[in-house]
């Protein structure tokens, strides 16, 4: 939860320039689902008697978020579209991926771009398909 507390307060820090925060944002917002993947990966695959080494070696070769994601869910790397069917998915997924890599869309409240990603890290931890 780490990272959606500091996305929260960067959302309610006043001083900070717009522009920081929309570059600033999706980064935050990304390494939190990246990090609710992990664990659920991680745990997943620990729990069924995998070696921690083989398990990082399959993480760390894994590279994309969406790619993470799916690990998380269901255990292999395989197209999300089933997944995203919620729209917090989809938003959260979209800023963790194109929004790291080009900023937060001036059209997106920064607030509602935290709500969607936590809830999107809540499916992801629970594993909810």
């Amino acid at each position: 939860h780490r990272y959606l507390d500091d996305a929260d307060a960067l959302c309610r820090d006043n001083r900070l320039p717009d522009e920081t925060l929309r570059r600033t944002l999706p980064g935050l917002l990304r390494m939190a689902l990246e990090s609710a993947a992990r664990d659920r990966f991680y745990s997943t695959r620990l729990s069924k008697g995998e070696s921690l080494t083989a398990v990082e070696a399959h993480w760390d070769a894994t590279r994309s978020t969406s790619q993470r994601v799916s690990l998380a869910i269901y255990d292999e790397v395989r197209v999300l579209d089933g997944w995203l069917k919620t729209e917090s998915r989809r938003k959260a997924l979209g800023i963790a991926t194109s929004g790291f890599h080009s900023a937060l869309s001036s059209n997106t409240d920064p607030r509602d771009a935290v709500h969607h990603t936590k809830r999107a890290v809540d499916d992801v931890r629970a594993g909810l398909k």
